[in-house]
């Protein structure tokens, strides 16, 4: 597992315990393959490359936002909808929540406060 995942988890646990506790039932697994990070409700799925040039409180927002998809079932959910919108959807809502609790969530994530309360 790469160093600065653990250390970014370790620190989610210590600043975060609700957020901590759930990110640790989730399976780290890299993956170079995709350009960011996802989560199929069991496993953390994360390029290490683009997990590495984050900052470090980049970093914990990120696991955060992982985590809150599994908080709100957003894999078991979507069903039928167009996973790519029902993907943008859920990460303006996340993104919202965790910048009003503080968390700095890496650049270009999808964010706008019109989406609040939704």
């Amino acid at each position: 597992m790469n160093e600065l995942f653990v250390k970014a988890r370790a620190r989610l646990i210590l600043d975060n315990p609700f957020f901590g506790t759930l990110c640790l039932r989730l399976k780290p697994v890299e993956d170079n393959n995709i350009d960011t990070g996802a989560t199929d409700g069991k496993s953390l799925i994360y390029n290490p490359k683009w997990f590495g040039k984050l900052k470090p409180e980049e970093r914990i927002g990120f696991l955060a936002h992982e985590v809150m998809h599994v908080v709100f079932m957003h894999h078991i959910r979507r069903q039928e909808r167009h996973p790519k919108k029902w993907n943008v959807a859920a990460d303006y809502v996340i993104n919202y929540l965790l910048t009003q609790e503080s968390f700095i969530l890496p650049t270009g994530g999808l964010y706008d406060p019109r989406y609040a309360d939704m």
